[in-house]
C-alpha cells in the first residue's frame, strides 16, 4: 500500500508531520481512512480533500492560516454540485485550500493539534483524569474520535460513560474510525522501518 501512495503526498505528509511534532504514521493513517489518499475526495458531510476537513473544523484552521483560499459559500452547495465543480475544474486547489494536498495536510494536522489542546486544557484534562490515571493512556483515541465526531460529542460521552466512553451509541462511527486509523498507523509505521 505504501508504494501506491503518490510519492509527493507521502513525502509532504512525512515532512509536515515531523515539522509539527506529529507522528507521520498517524497522519498517513488518518489520510488513508479519511480520503484513501484522494486529494479530490468529498464526503457526504462536505468534508473535502486528503484530510477531509469540514467547514466547521476549517474555521479553526483558517483562524491561523488566514491566507488559505476558500471558495465562496461552498457549504451552501449540495455534495453532487461540489463534486461537479471539482470535476469541471471550477473548484480547485487554487481557490479552495482543502483541495491542495500540502495545505490539506497542514490543515488536518493543525486541527489534530487543536483537538489535542482542547483535551489538554485545564477543564477537559480534569474530566480525562477523573477516569484515567494518565492522559497518555487514552489521548490518541480521544483526539481521533474528536477529529471524526467533534470534541463536544466525545466529551459528553466521556463525562457520561467514563472508561467505556467509546462504546456510546452516539460514537458508533467514531469507534470504527479510531480502530481503522490506528490499524493504518501501525501498518505505515511497520512499513517505514
Amino acid at each position: 500500500v505504501l508504494q501506491r501512495i503518490p510519492i509527493k503526498v507521502r513525502n509532504a505528509g512525512e515532512a509536515i508531520a515531523s515539522g509539527e511534532g506529529v507522528n507521520p504514521s498517524l497522519v498517513a493513517g488518518l489520510i488513508a481512512q479519511e480520503s484513501a489518499f484522494n486529494p479530490l475526495a468529498v464526503s457526504s458531510a462536505k468534508a473535502i480533500g486528503l484530510t477531509q476537513v469540514t467547514e466547521l473544523a476549517g474555521k479553526h484552521v483558517l483562524a491561523t492560516y488566514k491566507d488559505y483560499p476558500t471558495y465562496p459559500n461552498l457549504n451552501e452547495y449540495s455534495v453532487p454540485m461540489i463534486k461537479t465543480l471539482i470535476i469541471t475544474g471550477e473548484l480547485n486547489e487554487e481557490n479552495e485550500w482543502r483541495l491542495n494536498p500540502l495545505t490539506s495536510i497542514r490543515g488536518g494536522i493543525h486541527y489534530l493539534k487543536f483537538v489535542e489542546n482542547y483535551w489538554l486544557n485545564k477543564t477537559n484534562r480534569k474530566i480525562l483524569l477523573k477516569h484515567y490515571k494518565h492522559e497518555e493512556e487514552i489521548l490518541d483515541d480521544l483526539i481521533l474520535a474528536s477529529y471524526n465526531s467533534g470534541p463536544y460529542r466525545v466529551k459528553k460521552a466521556l463525562s457520561k460513560g467514563g472508561k467505556i466512553w467509546l462504546e456510546s451509541e452516539h460514537l458508533g462511527e467514531a469507534r470504527k474510525y479510531v480502530r481503522k486509523v490506528k490499524s493504518y498507523c501501525y501498518h505505515f509505521a511497520a512499513n517505514n522501518k
